[in-house]
């Protein structure tokens, strides 16, 4: 399929058309591919057709930049809620992912910051996140005063409310 071909076909429908209907403004050439701020880059789109030209520009890039416009679109503003079918919804994070893998990756090539620890490093690294999770809450030591103004608030009130006379209360 020629996205580039439908997307300018939007495109050039909508800059001579003039609406009354809500509309976006919408990057000609994307920023993220060199377009600029210039009126001449700018055209107004109905909501779904700006949809539409993000969509079909990722397809077309495959670019991580795009992908990520278009996503933030299906997550919708505050104003303007858009749903996307659960079809489209998993095109697109396939899409995203693949668009980030390898080269794409801003980290590929790049040191992990883990290699630089020795196994030894590591393994106290693991123990220590596995001792925190496992650890239960324990509260700092009272002082012997505290013991003892909390036993005194204590006296005369029954240890269980559960084994105590109903009619006592």
């Amino acid at each position: 399929m020629n996205y580039m071909r439908i997307y300018h076909n939007i495109v050039e429908k909508a800059k001579t058309r003039t609406t009354e209907d809500y509309v976006e403004k919408h990057h000609i050439i994307p920023k993220c591919l060199g377009g600029s701020n210039d009126k001449e880059n700018l055209v107004e789109l109905t909501a779904r057709e700006h949809f539409i030209c993000h969509w079909l520009l990722a397809k077309h890039h495959n670019s991580k930049q795009l992908w990520n416009a278009f996503s933030m679109m299906c997550i919708g503003a505050k104003k303007h809620h858009r749903y996307i079918s659960s079809r489209t919804f998993e095109i697109l994070r396939k899409a995203r992912s693949l668009a980030s893998k390898g080269e794409n990756n801003p980290m590929y090539g790049k040191p992990s910051a883990c290699k630089s620890h020795t196994e030894e490093t590591k393994m106290k690294i693991r123990m220590s996140k596995l001792g925190k999770k496992r650890a239960p809450f324990k509260r700092p030591p009272l002082s012997d005063e505290t013991k003892k103004k909390i036993s005194e608030s204590k006296k005369g009130k029954p240890r269980n409310k559960i084994l105590t006379d109903p009619q006592s209360n």
